[in-house]
């Protein structure tokens, strides 16, 4: 994952702004990332600089992720926070996923043949579609 990260081009704003590590069916991912894209006022100019730990699966053209905890400048949100922020997470991610899969032929490609994803382990597995 972090070799992909270094190389596409796609996903260049995280290169050295981001380091993953996948253990017991959890995924870490340290990140620096900005806040601009949230519908939340205030956040234009700032950045999320912290650790987001969290389980992840993929199948039928959605993602189901459980944010498991989450630190920023070493304060972590608390865990009712997080739980409420899951169910709505998910929603915005997959809606703005499923409008990247339309406009973006490209992906298309690759999504067209993803059966399933999940962590298993210490391992991201991807399924594939039959031919």
């Amino acid at each position: 994952m972090n070799y992909l990260l270094s190389r596409q081009s796609d996903l260049s704003w995280l290169r050295g702004r981001s380091r993953i590590e996948i253990a017991d069916s959890t995924m870490t991912v340290a990140l620096s990332a900005p806040l601009s894209s949230l519908p939340w006022p205030g956040l234009k100019d700032r950045w999320f600089n912290g650790t987001l730990r969290f389980s992840m699966t993929y199948g039928s053209g959605t993602f189901q992720l459980e944010i498991i905890s989450a630190e920023a400048n070493g304060n972590e949100f608390p865990s009712s926070f997080l739980s409420a922020f899951n169910s709505s997470f998910n929603d915005s991610m997959n809606e703005e996923f499923q409008k990247e899969f339309r406009n973006n032929n490209r992906e298309n490609e690759f999504w067209n043949h993803v059966k399933s994803i999940s962590l298993q382990g210490d391992k991201l597995i991807i399924t594939t579609k039959p031919e």
